[in-house]
């Protein structure tokens, strides 16, 4: 009787476990409008991907624990003012800059579309870039040799 009992704490103790681990991996999905984020900043109180689909604009700041960044319009400029460790990027539109603040930052996946992107990132894991004229000049162990 105690096995079966034992047997049935360890059970739900390892339920309790992955469930929560699911609910960890889910991200805010934060999308920029200059209507919500009027001064450029985006600090969520969790952790968020961050998705840009506007052109041209240059003052946007991201602060707090990004997951994922996706940007899809052109001529941006976004800085990475707190995060260390930044799970994927994609960029899709052409002309935008992503750059740290002086933070070591480390992005796993860097995928971009586009052309003439500038990433100013300390290092990443997995670059891949079917565009021309893509760069990540300041990077460690970033294989951008597919440009």
């Amino acid at each position: 009787m105690k096995i079966a009992q034992l047997s049935l704490i360890i059970a739900l103790s390892l339920l309790a476990i992955a469930c929560t681990s699911d609910e960890d991996d889910e991200l805010l999905e934060v999308e920029y409008s200059e209507e919500e984020f009027p001064d450029g900043v985006v600090d969520p109180s969790s952790k968020y991907a961050f998705s840009l689909s506007d052109d041209g604009v240059t003052n946007i700041i991201l602060k707090g624990e990004i997951g994922e960044i996706t940007i899809a319009g052109s001529l941006n400029w976004v800085v990475i003012e707190e995060d260390t460790y930044i799970e994927r990027l994609t960029i899709l539109g052409d002309t935008n800059m992503i750059e740290e603040d002086g933070l070591d930052v480390t992005i796993e996946v860097v995928k971009i579309v586009g052309d003439g992107n500038a990433i100013y990132i300390s290092d990443c894991i997995e670059w891949s870039a079917t565009g021309e004229g893509n760069e990540a000049p300041i990077a460690l162990n970033c294989d951008t040799s597919e440009l």
